[in-house]
């Protein structure tokens, strides 16, 4: 038995330690996002319309005090 470790050994435990702190450090810097698009029409006998709402939700983390800041876009098209 030897009881070095080989230089294939150790590249490989490098290559998996370098991948776990990967995907460590980046589950730990994802903020949630929500973004939506929505399109409400309408239409009678003397007109038509179209109400587009698009909007972006995301919540930075300041401090350590969570905040929620929409961001919004309003298109009505008649």
């Amino acid at each position: 038995m030897r009881s070095d470790i080989s230089l294939n050994e150790k590249g490989i435990a490098a290559i998996a330690l370098f991948i776990i702190m990967s995907l460590l450090l980046s589950g730990c810097s994802i903020e949630p996002i929500i973004e939506k698009n929505y399109i409400y029409n309408g239409e009678s006998k003397s007109w038509t319309g179209e109400y587009k709402l698009d909007y972006i939700v995301d919540f930075p983390i300041e401090d350590g005090t969570v905040y929620a800041n929409k961001r919004e876009n309003r298109t009505l098209i008649g």
